[in-house]
């Protein structure tokens, strides 16, 4: 039963990590966008 428990555990904590590189990517990708924006003449 242990054993069960941790690997629940750690697909969990692997699926929440995984999820936080995507929002990282997503924010990163959102001020690329906003710099290349204000770079733009006019």
């Amino acid at each position: 039963n242990n054993g069960d428990k941790s690997k629940s555990l750690n697909i969990t904590i692997t699926e929440r990590i995984d999820q936080n590189k995507i929002d990282d990517c997503s924010i990163a990708l959102d001020s690329n966008d906003i710099d290349e924006q204000n770079e733009q003449p006019g």
